[in-house]
């Protein structure tokens, strides 16, 4: 219903709008790359671990 009367408002595109903030996804060439030099320095990391260093020390 609602997406109907924004269409009938006049909106002209399914996409969603830009908004402010953090993007919803911080994939990104870099820290793909930092992970994986991450890894690479210590195979043991547990998925727990690796979350909780980005959560922590990097703010993702």
């Amino acid at each position: 219903y609602e997406l109907h009367e924004r269409f009938r408002s006049g909106r002209e595109s399914i996409e969603n709008n830009e908004r402010s903030g953090r993007p919803s996804t911080s994939k990104t060439d870099e820290n793909i790359n930092k992970v994986r030099e991450m890894l690479a320095n210590n195979r043991k990391l547990t998925i727990r671990q690796t979350h909780h260093y980005w959560r922590r020390d990097v703010g993702l």
